[in-house]
């Protein structure tokens, strides 16, 4: 009960005791003692302090008092326009101050107000409280007036007073008030570009426009995201060069304020998007474990299976060609089934395909699991990154598309591990390695039964309550029943700007309808969502952009490092000979280690630069690591050990010993041959090297001459890879360099890019066939990869991937648009 009384100290240390029934009542009289008291101190006259029905109070004696500076300031302010009323009910006398808003409320408005937060609104008594020296300055320069003409600048003249009344109940008020600042229903944000804005702003401090100022403020406050953020530093720093210091606190103030008010937003529903995007992206590392693992595993499979180049080729392309096939069939079976359907099918294909490999005994098998795997990737790789735009708020769609294709390079990375792991079970090894991948798709499928449904699908298939139940997740239920603005404003976006984008494209009229889902259903019914995409200049636009991103990402070269990786570490000579095979396939974990390390960096990155300078940065980086590789092989092929012995005896037919140097020999197109030589113990130097005839591919041994025994002395050694050479370390040094380069920007920017750019309705069908223009332009590489290295040479190839990444960076320099920090539904190709 002590906590509820309350002590009056008067004139002569008089004292007036009462005592309250609660906290709550108790604080409503000392709200109603202090504005009866300083009312008189304001007024500056003697009146009798306010009687309570609870109580009599005593009058207190009070001394006349001069009014101090401070007290000056404030009549100043109550006198500026339009600070005689509330600025929300239009109350008269108010003596309560919001100082992020800057503006003057009655009491009962101000009860409102501290709900909100003191994010959004900091309230304080005008004559109790001690006001800071920055928000002084704005309340002397602002009023209620002025204010308002903001937040009500969606109004026509005088329409504001329709909307206040002193008589408001308590949720009356509050409905309008959350209406006005957080839903900002009746607030116009500044129009015109990011430098339009900023040139607006100079011009707002140079001619201390307090009104200009106050509007552009505003304006970036709405947009709660890490953007908003960078201009407001930008304004800060312009705002200590141009103007005087309570101009520089202001924008402090509201920087502080923002903050705030993302970190409270973000901490709500980052436990819902977190499980969202780990379940979906699985599908992601599922992708990146099957392109890793191929490369350590194919070292085991072209020995047990004794596979030429061409079966090689098959073994990788028949996934590429059906990941090719179900990616382009993936955009209508998920704009009719759904989002989530689709991605459950996926990872039964991976689990069954997976098992499949893991039990094959011949290469029929082992092709057709080869392709039920493709399968699932094809599906999953065009769904999971649209299923995250879909779900993810504006300011988390970078990161959470970039957290999937962070995915795919640790399933990269972590399949480079078992290929080490794995690789001394040379009988079964591979079946491990390949077969694994059915442990994390059989997680995946589980875990999708616990996931929504995409609220967009949701909303533009005719179900508007699903979606918005789907929206309060997103956005948390709790925050969301306080505040549901941001989902209807959302769900409304979504059903409006679909349909304005599919007025744009048709001809036909339609009946009025209240209901925006039904006769966007409607549409739906009667489009032919493929013609139209091929008959609107602005989606071919966007549609050129987003398959000609996938298709440089591809002839790049990419996937040739990662399904090849120990291969061309193996054709530089990389501990060359089969007894130090385990070496490459280490060797190649480590680069899968750099893709994966590099990015986490792109994860931080997208966020923070612009997409066009990190894509055309990436680019150029990747072309010059690849002319780097290509100088690598090209050095390697200069400096090749020579042919000084003949052992082939004048057999017939033999046409081996017509290599002049091991990088001849190894690489003859005509027969199967190898490097047979010895090593002087002297100096380590390579001597008596012969180009022999061998049996098959990756035999142990030639047919005749000195290797033709594997029972050979330990000086002589046979080797049909690769040649030994001490540049090896430039293609390594290459290989990290081209990940360093491609990582951060090409491995995350043509997914995110390509979601951003189509309308609801042709995001799915765009979406696949950006994919799969991916996915052929990869089977075209990795199907060829070998054969260009034997018919253009290994530099020649690299040479030709730098060209077209120069080509790229040219290409995206003049038509890739910028998308970083707008809403999916608000970006449009000009």
């Amino acid at each position: 009960r002590k906590q509820c009384r309350i002590l009056i100290k008067g004139k002569n240390e008089r004292q007036l005791q009462f005592e309250a029934d609660s906290p709550e009542e108790k604080e409503a009289w000392c709200t109603a003692i202090r504005e009866g008291i300083f009312n008189s101190i304001a007024k500056n006259n003697f009146q009798r302090a306010k009687t309570f029905d609870l109580a009599t109070v005593e009058q207190l004696e009070l001394e006349p008092l001069e009014l101090t500076e401070n007290q000056t300031v404030l009549e100043s302010i109550r006198l500026l326009p339009g600070n005689r009323h509330c600025a929300d009910c239009g109350m008269e006398d108010p003596q309560w101050v919001s100082l992020n808003l800057s503006v003057l409320v009655c009491i009962s408005c101000a009860g409102v107000h501290r709900e909100l937060g003191t994010h959004l609104s900091k309230i304080r008594s005008l004559d109790l409280d001690s006001i800071p020296d920055e928000q002084m300055f704005l309340l002397r320069h602002t009023g209620n007036m002025l204010s308002n003409g903001l937040w009500y600048n969606a109004l026509s003249e005088g329409e504001e007073e329709h909307f206040k009344s002193p008589n408001w109940d308590y949720d009356e008020r509050k409905s309008h008030i959350q209406e006005k600042y957080v839903r900002r229903y009746y607030f116009v944000p500044v129009p015109g570009t990011e430098d339009e804005i900023n040139e607006k702003f100079q011009t707002a401090l140079s001619k201390n426009d307090v009104t200009l100022f106050l509007h552009i403020l505003i304006s970036i406050s709405s947009v709660a995201d890490s953007s908003s953020q960078d201009r407001k530093k930008q304004f800060l720093e312009l705002t200590s060069q141009l103007s005087e210091k309570g101009f520089t606190q202001i924008v402090e103030w509201q920087m502080t304020s923002l903050s705030c008010a993302q970190a409270s937003k973000s901490m709500r529903s980052k436990v819902y998007l977190c499980k969202t995007a780990l379940v979906s992206a699985v599908s992601g590392f599922l992708f990146g474990y099957d392109t890793g693992v191929i490369s350590g595993a194919m070292i085991q499979l072209r020995q047990i299976f004794s596979l030429d180049y061409l079966y090689q080729e098959l073994v990788i392309s028949v996934t590429i060609i059906a990941a090719a096939l179900f990616a382009f069939i993936s955009g209508p079976a998920s704009e009719r089934f759904g989002r989530s359907p689709i991605l459950k099918i996926s990872s039964l294909l991976f689990l069954a395909g997976s098992v499949i490999i893991a039990i094959a005994h011949s290469t029929t098998m082992l092709l057709i699991g080869r392709f039920v795997v493709g399968c699932a990737i094809g599906l999953s790789s065009m769904i999971t990154p649209m299923y995250l735009a879909e779900c993810a708020p504006v300011s988390y769609r970078g990161l959470l598309i970039t957290l999937n294709t962070l995915f795919i390079t640790g399933g990269q990375f972590l399949a480079s591990l078992l290929d080490g792991a794995l690789y001394y079970n040379r009988e079964n090894g591979w079946r491990y390695m390949l077969g694994l991948a059915a442990i994390p798709a059989a997680i995946q499928f589980i875990g999708l039964f616990f996931l929504d449904e995409s609220p967009r699908w949701l909303a533009l298939h005719g179900r508007p309550e699903e979606a918005r139940a789907v929206l309060k997740k997103i956005y948390d239920e709790k925050f969301a029943e306080e505040d549901d603005s941001i989902v209807e404003k959302e769900l409304s976006q979504i059903l409006q700007s679909s349909l304005q984008q599919e007025e744009e494209h048709e001809s036909e009229e339609m009946q009025d309808t209240t209901d925006p889902s039904v006769a966007l259903s409607h549409k739906r019914k009667v489009r032919n969502s493929w013609l139209k995409m091929f008959t609107s200049k602005g989606l071919l636009k966007a549609m050129a952009i987003g398959c000609g991103l996938q298709l440089f990402q591809q002839l790049s070269g990419i996937n040739t490092v990662m399904y090849y990786g120990a291969s061309i570490l193996s054709m530089a000579g990389m501990t060359a000979g089969a007894e130090n095979e385990s070496s490459v396939v280490w060797l190649a974990a480590l680069v899968a280690f750099m893709n994966f390390a590099f990015s986490v960096l792109g994860m931080y990155l997208v966020n923070k630069m612009r997409r066009r300078t990190l894509l055309i940065s990436s680019l150029i980086c990747v072309s010059l690591s690849l002319v780097l590789l290509g100088a690598g092989f090209k050095i390697i092929e200069k400096t090749s050990s020579q042919v000084t012995v003949d052992e082939a005896g004048g057999q017939l037919g033999d046409m081996c010993h017509s290599s002049l140097t091991c990088d001849q020999c190894v690489q003859h197109t005509d027969q199967i041959c190898g490097y047979c030589f010895e090593v002087d113990p002297t100096n380590m130097s390579i001597v008596n090297g012969s180009c022999a005839r061998a049996v098959q591919d990756y035999a142990t041994q030639a047919i005749y001459g000195r290797c033709s025994n594997t029972s050979r002395p330990t000086n002589i050694h046979w080797i049909m890879d690769a040649c030994p050479t001490k540049y090896s370390w430039m293609i390594l040094i290459g290989l990290v360099f081209y990940l360093m380069g491609f990582a951060p920007g090409m491995g995350h920017l043509p997914w995110i890019i390509n979601v951003e750019l189509y309308p609801n309705w042709a995001r799915s069908n765009g979406n696949a066939l950006a994919v799969a223009t991916n996915w052929l332009a990869n089977l075209i590489i990795s199907m060829t990869f070998l054969t260009m290295t034997a018919s253009l040479t290994r530099y020649g190839t690299f040479f030709l991937f730098a060209g077209f990444a120069i080509l790229g960076a040219i290409l995206s320099y003049l038509f890739v648009p910028e998308t970083k920090g707008i809403s999916i539904d608000e970006i449009t190709i000009n």
